[in-house]
């Protein structure tokens, strides 16, 4: 008895320390381009603040190609396996799980990079000047270094909060100093994306020191991690219609400040939104440790987690009713006043947001209903781009916004009726 409730806080003190750790790297996260966007609006424009996003936005979507679901599905392979007692045994599991990952991810990267640039020549030309593009594609270069995914997997966060806190501070620094006038428009595309290269990189020469990897090629080896992956990556996919691809819609039917506005008040809701996900991210992997062990005692926890967040969420969601034009116009200024609305119909989607990662993959996720989370979110998603362009038709940009908010709600409807049919 004694050594269970010792082992038991053991995982709770691990548990508080990962929470810590991903408080401190996702506040830093969030809190970032809240410093760094009233720079940039104000030096740059909201017009070319406008560009460096839309493309940034497009980018965006295929670091979602490239991440391919890995930040979960691979995070839960090296979470089982370090749980194993044969720690040999496990760590030469893990480099080949970490090798694998990685020429994946590569792939995935060459292929982006193809589309990316043929979109560009097709459609997006007279949109975002080519040196932009260019800039912003170091985010999807950065983004096959990045081992976040390993350094959850492993529980150890640490690391990655003391670069990615380390290189955004730099970077501050270096945009204060070098952006002072719209000219500097490259210098601030380069400052948007730097954080995640300086990321990238320290983060894969710290994986190199403490876990190595194998330079042999497998096909195999990849072809199966992908293939497993696959439902995941569709859910991830499918989900970024309801946000990452707002600001592409919006870039392609409105002008580039729409564009800025857009983003830079949604930085405001996701930062708040951000304030949930260390606690979901850190709790993922111990949740898959006891489901191997007593499935109802992950549901138990997985009930409790679900109603306590979304509580919150919707405490959360009143402040920001409440106060939300005064953020804005203490951030921004108040020219951006004129947009606060928009961060009205992010608080109702806060609360949803909050209970579908509960739902998607604390739960669904964890007791093997990728298949069904996928289809949800592919259903949602498909509704979601149709009423994209119906509500931007009738009621143009709060059409859009308004979409945004019932496609979250639809698609907690879906999750739960998918689990119910499971269920019967």
């Amino acid at each position: 008895m004694n050594k269970s409730w010792l082992s038991l806080g053991e995982c709770m003190n691990k548990i508080i320390k990962n929470i810590v750790s991903l408080f401190l790297l996702k506040g830093v996260d969030y809190v970032y381009p809240l410093v760094l966007i009233p720079l940039l609006i104000k030096t740059l424009g909201i017009d070319n603040y406008g560009e460096i996003v839309f493309s940034v936005s497009i980018i965006s979507f295929f670091v979602i190609v490239v991440n391919y679901g890995f930040d979960y599905s691979v995070t839960k392979k090296i979470a089982e396996l370090k749980s194993e007692n044969n720690k040999t045994t496990s760590n030469l599991a893990i480099r080949k799980i970490v090798t694998t990952t990685y020429y994946a991810k590569g792939l995935l990267t060459l292929f982006s990079i193809l589309v990316i640039l043929i979109i560009w020549l097709l459609f997006l030309n007279s949109k975002v000047h080519f040196n932009i593009l260019v800039i912003s594609l170091i985010t999807l270069i950065s983004n096959i270094l990045n081992p976040v995914w390993f350094f959850q997997g492993i529980q150890k966060m640490g690391y990655i909060t003391i670069i990615s806190f380390g290189s955004k501070l730099a970077t501050i620094v270096l945009a204060i100093k070098i952006i002072n006038s719209p000219n500097d428009l490259i210098f601030g595309a380069f400052a948007y994306v730097l954080p995640n290269l300086i990321s990238g990189l320290l983060g894969f020469l710290v994986l190199l020191k403490i876990q190595g990897l194998s330079v042999k090629f497998n096909f195999v080896d990849v072809k199966q991690t992908l293939k497993e992956g696959w439902s995941v990556f569709l859910s991830i996919i499918s989900s970024s219609s309801l946000t990452v691809f707002i600001p592409i819609f919006l870039g392609i039917f409105y002008n580039n400040a729409i564009v800025g506005a857009y983003v830079s008040i949604e930085k405001i809701a996701r930062a708040f939104l951000g304030c949930f996900q260390p606690i979901t991210q850190a709790v993922y992997p111990y949740i898959s440790s006891i489901k191997r062990n007593s499935g109802k005692r992950a549901i138990k926890l997985i009930k409790i987690l679900g109603v306590l967040l979304f509580c919150a969420a919707i405490i959360l969601s009143l402040f920001i009713v409440v106060y939300g034009k005064d953020i804005i116009g203490i951030l921004y200024g108040s020219e951006m006043e004129n947009y606060y609305f928009i961060l009205y119909y992010f608080a109702l989607l806060i609360p949803f947001s909050v209970l579908n990662n509960v739902i998607g993959i604390q739960y669904m996720v964890n007791f093997g209903l990728e298949k069904q989370y996928s289809r949800a979110f592919i259903f949602t998603s498909l509704s979601a781009v149709v009423l994209y362009y119906i509500g931007n038709a009738f009621w143009e940009l709060k059409g859009v916004l308004l979409t945004l908010v019932f496609s979250e709600v639809l698609l907690t409807l879906t999750m739960i009726l998918f689990i119910f049919k499971n269920r019967s």
